[in-house]
């Protein structure tokens, strides 16, 4: 590619970045011989023409889409007077049923969060009219949990934790003594199938 035209592209470029046309004098104030100026004018004014008839195409496309959007709503008018008061029932509808799972979804992570063993049982014991939800949230949830938790701790994990067991030291005594042991490793193995000593 020759300067020239690099050059000329650049300006070209940088003219449609500013004010988006070009003049023969702009081209010529930038050192473009003026043999190449009707040339590079032509090839800009055909290139300006293709986005120009482009918007134009997408222009009818849009007001055919419209004037098809309307044609539309005025036929279903007249199949269904009511259609405009159907589907904002509908949305109605949807939106309350959005509601709904939402509201189920914030009481499975509170129970979650709460560390519940069953969630079904833990709900059937809610009084789900106390609740209300607020955004993500819900107020009156976690007073009747805890009330829950009092009465029916058993549907909860747990929040203590379990004792270690250690293994005695060789330095304490054996609390199943000597004869005590034996008998122990002897109910085993009668009950894995091993009798005898091994």
């Amino acid at each position: 590619m020759s300067s020239l035209f690099k050059k000329v592209w650049g300006l070209i470029a940088h003219e449609r970045k500013t004010t988006m046309a070009m003049n023969k004098d702009f081209l010529i104030a930038q050192g473009v011989p003026e043999a190449n100026v009707e040339a590079i004018m032509a090839e800009h004014g055909k290139s300006v023409q293709a986005e120009q008839a482009k918007a134009n195409t997408e222009k009818v496309r849009a007001d055919g889409l419209e004037t098809q959007l309307q044609t539309a709503n005025t036929k279903l008018e007249g199949y269904d007077p009511a259609w405009k008061e159907t589907m904002k029932k509908e949305k109605a509808s949807a939106q309350e049923e959005i509601e709904k799972l939402k509201f189920g979804y914030a009481i499975e992570a509170a129970l979650k969060e709460n560390k519940a063993k069953n969630n079904k049982a833990v709900m059937a014991l809610l009084d789900m009219k106390g609740l209300k939800q607020n955004g993500d949230s819900i107020v009156g949830l976690s007073e009747q949990l805890e009330s829950i938790k009092k009465e029916n701790d058993y549907l909860f994990e747990s929040e203590e934790k379990p004792p270690k067991f250690v293994m005695p030291s060789s330095k304490e005594p054996n609390p199943l003594g000597g004869e005590k042991k034996e008998q122990a490793n002897a109910a085993l193995r009668s009950v894995f199938g091993r009798g005898g000593n091994n």
